[in-house]
């Protein structure tokens, strides 16, 4: 029997806690987008990648997820001036969260201070 993505998401591990978990985090990130609209525009389309580097910060399973949220926006900041200046005009904030690029500056990640 082959492996699906229904398999891998809905398995005997996933409770009703961590999908109510999951689904406050994102809430939680989605004001933030709103309240930070003007200020920073690409947020539009990072959600999934903000998710993402809060999963990898995060220490254990108690943690208020939301304290990595500043911490996770380092992080991404820091790859869009990378593709930036690597791209030049060809960089488009769209682009980059539709793909991988972000996570191909992972092992790069772990080898920069962020002050945090």
């Amino acid at each position: 029997m082959n492996t699906t993505e229904y398999d891998n998401i809905f398995n005997e591990y996933l409770t009703s806690d961590i999908v109510l978990k999951l689904f406050n985090l994102y809430n939680a990130i989605e004001r933030k987008k709103f309240e930070l609209k003007d200020e920073k525009s690409y947020f539009n389309h990072a959600t999934y990648y903000i998710m993402y580097f809060i999963s990898i910060l995060k220490e254990n399973e108690e943690d208020n997820l939301m304290n990595y949220y500043e911490k996770a926006l380092k992080r991404i900041e820091y790859i869009r001036e990378k593709e930036k200046e690597k791209l030049i005009d060809d960089y488009s904030d769209p682009i980059l969260f539709k793909g991988n690029s972000p996570k191909k500056y992972l092992s790069e990640l772990e080898k920069v201070d962020f002050n945090d």
